[in-house]
């Protein structure tokens, strides 16, 4: 409760950056992404991915979250405190996308705000709104081994050199041009636990290249 009622009020002060017309970016194709999954092979073609595709609780839009980073990714795990099974995706075509997490706002910014510029409560997005979008340069935090209801997964330093930390959020007409390339497991023989993980990261300086987690025997191919 007390993470949810920050985060209303970051969302809140969201009111202060509105204006001018939405932002958008283009992602090249052939770039790498990743998500975490339980069974990733759920994700294996795109109609299996749309079948999978939630609503954001955030914007309530639907389709699913990828991470450019390993890491990013991996880090879902000690979030929720459970080992899940990795994917890395792969762009089949470049894509434009929304740049930021609550842009599509600005399509349709009398929906959204009233007069004053304040942001309405509960509105939810029309189809032409339900649009992919990037997001950076975002704190990853722990809402379960938080003591004060909510801490930092990773320290200070790990952000400072790693800005370029970006999710991308998949609309159903985006979901259809990625492509599973490789999925991976947890070897149980080195790492049993999401607490495992957590003290393989912190002892190897928080690695963010795949290839370090095969190398180390700590990713293994996981065919679907």
């Amino acid at each position: 409760m007390q993470f949810k009622q920050k985060y209303q009020k970051y969302l809140y002060k969201l009111k202060n950056l509105i204006g001018g017309e939405p932002k958008y970016i283009t992602i090249p194709k052939e770039t790498l992404w990743f998500r975490t999954a339980p069974e990733i092979c759920k994700y294996k073609t795109s109609v299996l991915c749309m079948a999978n595709a939630q609503v954001c609780t955030d914007t309530h839009k639907k389709g699913i979250y990828i991470a450019n980073r390993v890491l990013y990714s991996l880090s879902i795990c000690l979030e929720y405190d459970k080992l899940l099974e990795l994917g890395v995706f792969v762009l089949t075509e470049d894509i434009k996308v929304l740049d930021g997490k609550y842009e599509y706002r600005e399509i349709n910014p009398d929906r959204y705000f009233d007069k004053d510029k304040n942001l309405k409560p509960n509105v939810e997005p029309l189809d032409n709104e339900n649009i992919s979008h990037r997001m950076c340069n975002t704190i990853l935090l722990s809402m379960n081994k938080a003591k004060n209801g909510i801490e930092k997964l990773f320290p200070d330093k790990y952000f400072d050199r790693n800005r370029d930390m970006c999710e991308l959020f998949l609309s159903k007409d985006d979901i259809k041009k990625i492509r599973l390339k490789a999925t991976y497991k947890f070897n149980p023989e080195k790492i049993s636990s999401a607490d495992n993980l957590r003290e393989y990261i912190e002892a190897n300086d928080y690695p963010d290249n795949i290839q370090k987690y095969i190398d180390d025997n700590i990713l293994i191919k996981h065919e679907c």
